[in-house]
């Protein structure tokens, strides 16, 4: 099973932090039977290490978007666990006025990959 893992990110940094983090899945799969199962795990540093787990499922060719909040944390990371390896991840941190941090970016490719 494929694992993406953004490794921390510094959320309270340079006089900006994100509120919210939103992140984008993408079913890049050919074959309409390719249903991905996902699960994401956003870990809390600073303190107690805590974490905010959501599972779901994405239609193949289909995309969905999720948001967490992050105001409160000093730095986090992300961890996503998927079934398919077509399975394509975007991550983007934003402002209380919803200005997009570029530190807080990440392409798919930027994700480190593991296989589990």
């Amino acid at each position: 099973m494929p694992l993406y893992t953004s490794g921390p990110i510094a959320n309270l940094l340079f006089g900006q932090n994100a509120e919210t983090a939103f992140i984008k899945f993408l079913n890049n799969s050919p074959s309409t039977f390719d249903v991905i199962r996902l699960e994401v795990k956003q870990l809390f540093f600073g303190g107690d290490q805590t974490y905010v787990l959501q599972q779901f499922v994405l239609p193949p060719n289909s995309s969905t978007l999720r948001i967490v909040q992050v105001g409160f944390a000093g730095s986090y990371e992300v961890i996503i666990t998927t079934n398919l390896s077509t399975t394509l991840v975007s991550h983007w941190g934003k402002t209380s006025n919803q200005t997009i941090l570029a530190t807080h970016r990440l392409v798919h490719n930027e994700f480190t990959s593991l296989f589990v």
